[in-house]
């Protein structure tokens, strides 16, 4: 009687409580297992079914996560800079599941980051179990990107894609700029730092072919030359004096003298972006003008140059250009 439930007690005498328990868990999901047990009291029949259901089945589940922090689908870089770098972090990982209930045990799900652009660095950290990982992602270069005929600046853009390696293979897209390069114009004097004489001489002279540009630069790359603008020395003809000294097989020499500059058209002060000067140059007490010298020493004579304010490139002003000035070595 009673197979599959213990019973506490089977007879007795006065009130008692009888006590069953099934003596095992029912792993049988077709079979309800059922038992009467009958009790006699003086003659007097009870009975009571006994019902044991079967055992609820243990489902186990994975929970899939994929985040990122900061939860953003966009950055931007400064043009101007190289080397800045966003961090992002990555969770990718699965969690055990009990019959819906939460488990504290977890596996790590494999993910890839993949980039649209070559001027940036991507590295991927992965994370272990439920930790974060990390991508950093870096800029090699300042911008100097640009468009147009006149060269102007503009961002550059591309995608940054981090995908979990699982079967939906969800996707996180974060949209990269680097914003536009800084610009700047240099006059440059096609002539300037001439050698007109040699080493240790006394006086030279040497007809320049002068050309004048203005070059438009993006941070450190020159994108646009422009031709011929106007420019003028106010001090053509004057005379200008040097003097320098420098220690040459350890003896302490003084440099002095004067250098002027002539226009063979005879301008004196016209407006020119193509011209043909001379420089002349003649030491003074009998010390040598020396090319080794100047350059150590920066003794050498200098001209300041005008440029026309009419001919300058769009957006560029004189403020730009700097202090200007025209000059010759040995």
């Amino acid at each position: 009687m009673a197979a599959d439930f213990e019973i506490s007690s089977l007879s007795g005498t006065g009130t008692a409580t009888i006590r069953v328990k099934p003596k095992a868990v029912n792993e049988d999901m077709d079979n309800i297992k059922e038992q009467v047990l009958k009790v006699v009291v003086q003659g007097v029949e009870r009975e009571v079914t006994l019902v044991q259901k079967a055992a609820p089945k243990v489902v186990e589940t994975w929970g899939t996560y994929f985040s990122i922090t900061p939860e953003t689908t966009s950055h931007t870089f400064d043009g101007t800079k190289r080397g800045e770098t966003l961090e992002v972090g990555v969770y990718s990982y699965q969690q055990k599941f009990i019959n819906n209930e939460p488990q504290d045990e977890y596996r790590a799900v494999d993910w890839k980051v993949e980039s649209t652009v070559d001027w940036l660095t991507v590295t991927k950290e992965a994370g272990e179990l439920n930790k974060v990982g990390k991508v950093i992602i870096k800029t090699k270069s300042d911008n100097t990107e640009f468009t147009g005929n006149d060269a102007d600046p503009i961002e550059r853009m591309g995608v940054i894609k981090i995908t979990q390696n699982i079967e939906a293979e969800p996707t996180k897209e974060i949209n990269i700029t680097q914003g536009k390069g800084a610009v700047s114009f240099r006059l440059k004097v096609d002539g300037n730092g001439t050698n007109i004489g040699g080493l240790m001489v006394y006086e030279g002279s040497k007809d320049v072919v002068l050309d004048v540009t203005i070059d438009k630069w993006i941070n450190s790359r020159t994108v646009k030359t422009y031709l011929n603008p106007m420019i003028k020395i106010p001090t053509l003809g004057e005379r200008k004096t040097y003097s320098g000294t420098s220690s040459i097989g350890g003896t302490s020499l003084t440099y002095e003298g004067e250098g002027w500059v002539t226009n063979t058209g005879g301008l004196t002060s016209n407006w020119y972006g193509h011209t043909t000067i001379t420089c002349n140059f003649k030491a003074k007490n009998n010390s040598k003008f020396d090319e080794i010298t100047q350059r150590l020493t920066g003794a050498y004579p200098k001209w300041p140059i005008e440029v026309d304010p009419s001919r300058l490139p769009p957006g560029c002003s004189l403020s730009d250009l700097g202090n200007n000035e025209f000059y010759f070595f040995t």
